[in-house]
């Protein structure tokens, strides 16, 4: 039997720390995951939280970041612990759904070898899906998913941990979009996308982690966001994602709106 790993990144998670872990303990195959957990220099009882949990589960591996630097950072130390044959992303103020290890080994054990991604749907908590479903899709990577094809929404995903060997997110200030996980993974390997419902996403915890204006996170998220869309250019140039030429000048377009937004960003801090 495959092992997945399930990792948690968490900054002042506690209030829902509890619902996060007893969704993971329910899973009828729980014999078969490890948990890891790391904190991001919370300054509630995240961590001590996390610790009494061995209590309920000893397959645990807790870590720390010795400096916050975004949660790219802590999903990197997590990476150097997991020892699952798969992984996938927790968040702490979400859930898996029931069952939801049980139909992610089930489309597991037929995987191929070209095959690195399994991908989910989402669900509000009142059960209505996030987004769009794949349907008939006829996409093979995730970027040819979201951005040639237009699927909207947040999605769930599983990793075959080999595919993403001595990957790890680049060493930017402040946000790196989640996608960057998936640039090396398109250039060698596919994916596979299931309409079945995964996770349980809580947006309101997202809203409430919003406390500076619309413009400030346009400037604070420009830089990684500028890298980001440049890696994608670069898919078009080595001809591993077909696009249509409007979705080209799209992309193009927003990695000089973030190159502006950028440089306006430096600019303002040297002064």
């Amino acid at each position: 039997m495959k092992k997945i790993s399930i990792i948690t990144c968490c900054k002042n998670g506690a209030s829902t720390l509890k619902r996060c872990f007893n969704s993971i303990k329910k899973q009828t195959e729980f014999e078969n995951l490890e948990w890891i957990f790391i904190d991001d220099c919370s300054n509630d009882n995240s961590l001590g939280l996390a610790f009494t949990l061995f209590n309920e589960f000893d397959n645990i591996k807790i870590a720390s970041t010795v400096t916050s630097k975004h949660k790219k950072n802590a999903f990197n130390l997590a990476l150097d612990l997991v020892e699952g044959d798969f992984f996938l992303n927790l968040d702490v103020d979400d859930e898996l759904v029931d069952e939801a290890i049980k139909k992610i080994f089930f489309h597991l054990k037929n995987f191929s070898d070209r095959e690195a991604v399994l991908f989910g749907l989402s669900l509000y908590p009142n059960s209505q899906i996030v987004g769009d479903k794949f349907g008939n899709t006829e996409s093979k990577t995730y970027h040819q998913m979201t951005v040639s094809n237009g699927v909207k929404g947040d999605k769930y995903f599983v990793i075959k941990t080999s595919s993403l060997a001595g990957w790890r997110y680049p060493d930017i200030d402040g946000y790196v979009p989640e996608g960057a996980i998936f640039l090396d993974i398109d250039r060698k390997f596919e994916c596979r996308f299931i309409d079945e419902p995964l996770r349980i996403y809580h947006p309101e915890s997202q809203i409430s982690k919003k406390k500076v204006n619309f413009i400030k996170q346009r400037f604070n998220k420009s830089h990684g966001r500028k890298w980001y869309h440049l890696e994608v250019l670069r898919l078009f140039k080595e001809d591993k994602l077909d696009a249509s030429l409007w979705v080209k000048t799209r992309v193009l377009l927003k990695f000089l709106g973030y190159l502006a937004l950028s440089t306006s960003r430096r600019m303002s801090i040297k002064l």
